[in-house]
C-alpha cells in the first residue's frame, strides 16, 4: 500500500468509527401519516388551484390572514380547523390543525 492509500484509508475509517454510533443510537418515531386524513376526511376544505375569492365564497371569511410574505408571495388563511395556503392568490396547500 502506498503511504497517501494509507493515510487516507486511516482518516475515512477513523471518521466512520465516530459517525457510526451516533446514527445507530437514534430512535425511531412512528407518525401515522394517513390517520389524520382518515378522522377528518368529512371537513370540507379547499382544493388546489382554488382562488382566494372561491375559497371565501365556500368557506367563509377566515379568522386570520398571513402575509404576504416572501417570493413569491404566500400568504395564509387561519380556519378553525385547518390553515390555508395560497402562492400569489390560488391555493397550494390546506393543512388540519393538530388536536
Amino acid at each position: 500500500m502506498n503511504k497517501l492509500y494509507k493515510s487516507t484509508l486511516t482518516a475515512v475509517l477513523a471518521a466512520g468509527a465516530f459517525i457510526n454510533p451516533m446514527t445507530s443510537m437514534s430512535d425511531e418515531v412512528a407518525v401515522p401519516v394517513a390517520q389524520q386524513a382518515q378522522e377528518h376526511s368529512d371537513i370540507v376544505r379547499p382544493h388546489n388551484g382554488m382562488s382566494m375569492k372561491a375559497v371565501e365564497m365556500k368557506l367563509g371569511q377566515p379568522l386570520s390572514i398571513s402575509g404576504p410574505v416572501g417570493e413569491p408571495p404566500i400568504t395564509t388563511w387561519e380556519y378553525e380547523l385547518f390553515n390555508v395556503y395560497f402562492e400569489r392568490n390560488l391555493v397550494i396547500h390546506s393543512v388540519l390543525k393538530h388536536n
